[in-house]
Formats: C-alpha cells, sequence, structure tokens
C-alpha cells in the first residue's frame, strides 16, 4: 500500500472512531441533561399543583398528564418512575416519566402524579444528535480531501526524485538531479542518495579500470609464456617426456587465456557495458555457428539436427548473443559421447539445444553458477553457461535446463 493510501485510510479509521467516540459521549450528556430538566419540569408542575390546592381552587386530572387523589394518611414522599399510559383504543400505549408525590394539605392527604412524554424528548435528542453527527461527517470528509490534497502537493517532490532514482542508471555515469523539496527531512534523504549516487559511480569506474586493466596486463605475460612454449616445443632438444610436459603447461596457459577473456566478459556483461541497438536474427547465427563447427562434429561422429521451425529475431549486441549461442554449442560438444546425438530447434519464441546424456545434472539448479561442479570429484564447467546466464538476465531472455529422454535441454526463450 502506498504512502499517501495508508495514511488517509489512517486519518479516515481515525476520524471515525473519534466520531464514534463523540457520538457515545454526546448521546450520554444528552441524556444525563434532559433526564435532569425533565425531572425539574415535573417538580415545576407538581409545586404548581400542590399551590392550587393550598389556595383552595378545585384542581382536577388532566389524564395522562396529571392525576390528583385522596388517599389515606401515608408519609410524604417524593420518587420518580417511568409509565406507560393508553389514551384511547385505537391508539398505541405512550411511554411517559413520571413524578409521584404523597403530601397532606389542611388535614387532607393528596397523591399527585405529574408525567412528561418520553417521546418528545426522544425526538429532540435524536434531531441534535442527528445534526451533530451530520455536521461531524461533513467536517470528516472536508478534512479528509483536504487533508489528501496538501499531501499530494508535499510528496510530490518526492515521487519526482523517485521517478529520477528510478532511471539512474550506470550506463550514463550521471549523478542523478534531485529536485530541492524545502522540506528538511526529503531534503537530507536527497543529500544521501546523490552522495551514494556519486560514489557508486565513482567505484564502478574504478572497478571497471581495474578489471580492464588486470585482463590487459595478463595477457602480455600469457602470449609471452605461450611463445615461448610453441619454440621450445618446436625445438629438436626435448625427449618425449620434456615434450608432454610442456604441452601439458601450453595446455594449461590457453585455458588460463580463455579464462581471463572470460572473466573480463562476464564484468563487462553485469556492469551492462553492451548496448542492444538492433534487433538481429538469432537463427543466422546458429546457422553460422554450425559452419564453423562442422568439422568438429564429424571428427567426433556427432549426428546433428537443426531444426528451423520459426524465425527469431531479437533485440540483442550482436557479440553477446554470439557469445551465447557459441557457449551452448560448445556446451553440447564438449559433453556429448562419440558418436552421439546434438539438436538444435527452434520453435516460436524459444531455441533449444539438446545433446546426448546418461543421466541429469547433480545440483542442476546450480548449474549456471561460476565454476559449477556436478559433484566434488568432477571437473569444473567453468564460466560457459553462467556467460549464458547473465547475457540472458542483461537481455530479459530466460534460460532454463532440463533432462528428459536421456537428452540434456537448454532452452533459451526470448518471449519474456
Amino acid at each position: 500500500m502506498k504512502l499517501l493510501k495508508k495514511m488517509n485510510a489512517m486519518f479516515l479509521i481515525t476520524s471515525l472512531s473519534v466520531m464514534f467516540l463523540m457520538g457515545t459521549v454526546l448521546t450520554l450528556v444528552l441524556s444525563y441533561v434532559t433526564e435532569d430538566q425533565i425531572q425539574d419540569q415535573l417538580k415545576h408542575s407538581y409545586k404548581r399543583i400542590l399551590n392550587q390546592i393550598e389556595a383552595g381552587r378545585d384542581v382536577h386530572s388532566l389524564l395522562p398528564f396529571f392525576e390528583i387523589d385522596t388517599i389515606a394518611v401515608q408519609p410524604e414522599t417524593i420518587f420518580y418512575t417511568k409509565s406507560v399510559v393508553k389514551e384511547a383504543l385505537d391508539k398505541k400505549p405512550e411511554r411517559f416519566k413520571q413524578l409521584t408525590g404523597i403530601t397532606t394539605i389542611n388535614g387532607v392527604t393528596y397523591r399527585v402524579i405529574v408525567r412528561i412524554s418520553e417521546l418528545e424528548t426522544e425526538d429532540y435528542n435524536e434531531s441534535i444528535i442527528t445534526v451533530v453527527l451530520i455536521a461531524i461527517l461533513i467536517m470528516i470528509a472536508v478534512l479528509f480531501f483536504v487533508n489528501r490534497r496538501i499531501s499530494a502537493s508535499v510528496w510530490k517532490d518526492f515521487y519526482h526524485n523517485l521517478s529520477v532514482m528510478k532511471r539512474f542508471s550506470l550506463q550514463n555515469l550521471e549523478p542523478v538531479a534531485l529536485k530541492t523539496t524545502n522540506i528538511t527531512e526529503f531534503d537530507e534523504l536527497n543529500h544521501v542518495l546523490d552522495a551514494l549516487t556519486r560514489k557508486v559511480i565513482t567505484d564502478y569506474q574504478n572497478l571497471k579500470q581495474f578489471s580492464e586493466d588486470a585482463s590487459h596486463e595478463l595477457q602480455t605475460p600469457l602470449a609471452i609464456i605461450r611463445s615461448k612454449l610453441e619454440s621450445l616445443i618446436d625445438g629438436n632438444s626435448l625427449n618425449m617426456v620434456q615434450i608432454e610436459k610442456l604441452q601439458g603447461i601450453y595446455q594449461t596457459v590457453n585455458r588460463l587465456t580463455r579464462l581471463n577473456k572470460d572473466l573480463l566478459l562476464l564484468t563487462k556483461v553485469e556492469n551492462n557495458q553492451f548496448v542492444a541497438n538492433e534487433s538481429i536474427s538469432i537463427n543466422a547465427i546458429i546457422r553460422d555457428r554450425i559452419s564453423d563447427w562442422y568439422e568438429i562434429v564429424e571428427l567426433k561422429n556427432f549426428e546433428l539436427h537443426w531444426i528451423e521451425s520459426d524465425e527469431i529475431w531479437a533485440r540483442i549486441n550482436p557479440f553477446l548473443a554470439e557469445t551465447a549461442v557459441s557457449n551452448l554449442f560448445s556446451n553440447a560438444i564438449n559433453h556429448t559421447p562419440q558418436g552421439g546425438k546434438i539438436n538444435i530447434v527452434s520453435v516460436g519464441s524459444t531455441i533449444t539445444f539438446s545433446n546426448t546424456g546418461s543421466e541429469p545434472i547433480a545440483n542442476s539448479e546450480s548449474i549456471f553458477n561460476r565454476f559449477h561442479k556436478a559433484s566434488a570429484s568432477s571437473q569444473s564447467v567453468g564460466l560457459g553457461l553462467a556467460i549464458v546466464n547473465k547475457i540472458a538476465e542483461a537481455n530479459h531472455i530466460t534460460v532454463t535446463y532440463r533432462f528428459n529422454e536421456n537428452m540434456h535441454h537448454f532452452t533459451l526463450n526470448f518471449s519474456v
């Protein structure tokens, strides 16, 4: 839930709770005040009747409002009760509050009952409560919309700066231009974000420069080592044992050279240094790779099938697309047994590289991690699949693995 909505909801809930509490208190206060006023009115009417009797005037009962009876001698008393009186057969009973008083005047004991209808007081109270509650509701509604407009105005600059932060990218290498809000807390946040983005840009540039420098500096000594090893291997003064050891070293240097290039490529992909500026045909890249690898396929006696059901186009950097396809193709060739089968299928928006296998890869959920090993004793698969995964993530492509019918299947889905 957005902050503004949450604030408005809390304001509305609080206001309704306050209104309910005020309504309850108002009802109790009105009931108390009304009860006190009724008792005063009953006392006043009772005293007027007694004054009339004391003056010797004839006072007769007027039902249902007051009754006067002479009774046997009793102690004087006054008490309040409620009663229900039905004036006629065709009328409903009416509720009254009454005062009953017993007093002796000129040697005669009287019982005087004075009544006031509850309907009038209840209607009066309901009218007051209704008016007050309507006024409170109107006030809450006005305050709610005013608060909403004020909050939207106050948070406008915040959301503007938030949208600026969402567009922040290391590809531009430009600090964010945040708008001054004249609100201390927001301006402090802007200051922190500005300092943070500048530090991120600086750290990124330093890391990028370090990666490029390290890769470049490693290439020269590796090239020198390879050159000297080739000279030694091509010489005639070495025996077979020495030549085999040098060839092993030469292969290790080659692997180290490839690893250096792959790490540099992986760093560049993670830092979004490749721009997808054109739409290219993935099928065309696969056809070129098949042509490049055809001799190795024949040499290893592989059965290669290229099923091209649909032409797939994607907006991706051409070099990254070629790298992803080459790595998947290379992975299939390197892990297919002699005389095995390799299938490449393009259908809809997916391309699947499949190769023969005897059993599924252990810990397949981490197969796209760097230097993944199926087991502690197995050999690392290197960075090929990790690079494919990073290229896919950077270009909104999904890459998945499954094992089915003695075949390993790696699928690229370009529809995401």
